[in-house]
């Protein structure tokens, strides 16, 4: 028999006493409680004390920029093709740390992260003017003063760890440091921007994905009408609000930019900086940064020219010296080449010795998507028609056997005529069948005039009823309609006319 303790005698605590030791316990050493209860990973992200804020490790414009890629929670369509779905796309956002300006930006279809990286790398330095006009967005160079390298770039461990990244540091002279993996507290600045561009447009578009989706809810997917085009537009829109409306309410102002009545918007901050601070973005040869940049892959030499991803490519240099004939006398051989996803046009050969990149160029631009599609676009395309080939072939190769089966019957039947005709004719030698060949061929052809002959008067009704209105000089005449000679019976009178004269 179990004997319950009584708290009202003094034997165990009661529940307020028990309450007040537990709390007291928990509070000696809350953060250990806090470890213990959720782990650390998630005592990291979300509850670990704020002992500083990003805008000390950046003090001036360009210092510091956070980079990082999500999967945006909407689905596009194909530019090739409307009907076409191509998934959930990829974005990449640059922030300079400072001003919270968003310095870069790029949207791919694909998930090589590196291409994409690249690509809004190359968005952060160039000028934004020419950029915006590509999507048929005019601004001016001081709407969007963003341009050039920063000093430092920050990224998680899945972005910029990769041989690809060495490209920034020792090319380009960039700081890449990497987070923690399983922090994104350590870059919240881009990460809460994410979260506002979800909030503010990406949720209210056609095919966006729903959080709070049910069963038997209608399939997203197929809601997506905005190609990869359209959606960047619509990105650049909410880029221009952010970057010269967002108001940073808990931006740590400082009291020069208190006294300078500088307001918390990430354009005015980031301008007051670069005329303020001694920091700014630093300006290099936007070729040399460009092909710096770029991803780089294999292409292969052949007679017919650089071959990159079933395009072929030439340049000034491998005309003058004969790279084609080479390849077609000698043999094929493999070249390292920078390429641009956006551009497919072009590609960049990377010399080992240190010479400059060497552009080259499309052979066939008339006749190749190269010239005018995104690579992704033409990829998705190809990875299509592949399919439908594939599919295609069933039927065809179900024709090939019908076909074939067809061929064989007709050849069982003639096999067999030519057997009972050999059984009511004489034996003949192979060489006897083989002589009269030509002979034979003429007295074929006759036949087949005759027939040809028979055939298009009865179609035509060339022969009246009436006989006599046919070559009769009289009526009463009963002479009968004699046709004209047929081809085959020209040539012959006419060889017969040629020994009588010899």
């Amino acid at each position: 028999m179990w004997i319950i303790p009584d708290y009202t005698k003094g034997e165990v605590f009661s529940p307020k006493q028990f309450e007040y030791h537990v709390l007291k316990k928990k509070n000696q050493n809350l953060e250990s409680f806090f470890k213990r209860r959720f782990g650390s990973k998630k005592f990291n992200t979300r509850y670990r004390a704020i002992k500083s804020n990003s805008t000390r490790q950046a003090p001036y414009p360009g210092a510091l920029n956070q980079i990082d890629a999500t999967i945006a929670d909407v689905y596009l369509v194909s530019r090739l093709n409307r009907l076409h779905i191509i998934g959930r796309p990829v974005i990449v956002v640059i922030i300079d740390v400072f001003s919270r300006m968003i310095v870069g930006f790029c949207v791919r279809p694909e998930r090589e992260k590196w291409t994409v990286i690249n690509l809004a790398l190359m968005n952060a330095i160039e000028d934004k003017a020419q950029f915006c006009g590509k999507y048929g967005i005019e601004i001016k160079s001081e709407d969007w003063p963003a341009i050039g390298l920063p000093d430092g770039l920050t990224g998680d461990r899945g972005t910029m760890i990769s041989y690809n990244s060495d490209n920034l540091a020792d090319g380009l002279g960039i700081n890449v440091s990497n987070t923690p993996a399983y922090r994104p507290d350590w870059k919240g600045i881009i990460e809460q921007l994410f979260r506002l561009l979800n909030i503010r447009i990406i949720q209210y578009l056609p095919g966006a994905v729903k959080k709070d989706r049910e069963r038997g809810d209608r399939d997203v997917r197929l809601d997506a009408v905005l190609d990869i085009d359209q959606f960047s537009r619509i990105l650049l829109k909410a880029i221009f609000y952010h970057n010269n409306h967002h108001y940073l309410t808990d931006y740590p102002m400082t009291e020069e930019m208190i006294k300078a009545k500088v307001k918390p918007i990430p354009m005015e901050i980031f301008n007051w900086g670069r005329q303020n601070l001694s920091g700014r973005p630093r300006v290099r040869d936007e070729e040399s940064i460009y092909t710096h940049l770029l991803p780089h892959d294999e292409a292969t030499m052949t007679p017919q020219g650089l071959r990159f991803r079933r395009e072929f490519y030439t340049c000034e240099q491998a005309e003058k010296e004969g790279w084609r004939f080479r390849a077609k006398n000698d043999k094929n051989w493999k070249v390292d080449v920078g390429f641009d996803p956006r551009i497919p046009g072009f590609i960049y050969i990377r010399p080992n010795d240190g010479r400059p990149p060497i552009r080259c160029q499309l052979i066939h631009p008339k006749d190749s998507l190269a010239a005018k599609y995104d690579l992704a676009e033409i990829d998705e395309y190809r990875e299509e028609k592949s399919v439908t080939t594939q599919r295609e072939q069933v039927p065809d190769t179900q024709a090939r056997v019908n076909l074939e089966l067809d061929a064989e019957g007709i050849s069982l039947e003639a096999r067999g005529m030519l057997a009972e005709a050999r059984k009511s004719s004489p034996r003949q030698s192979a060489r006897a069948r083989v002589l009269g060949i030509n002979e034979n061929m003429k007295t074929e052809a006759s036949l087949l005039d005759e027939d040809y002959r028979s055939e298009m008067i009865e179609k035509l009704g060339l022969v009246p009823n009436d006989k006599a209105a046919i070559g009769s000089s009289s009526e009463g005449d009963d002479d009968e309609y004699v046709p004209r000679a047929g081809f085959s019976n020209v040539l012959s009178i006419q060889e017969r006319m040629s020994k009588s004269d010899e």
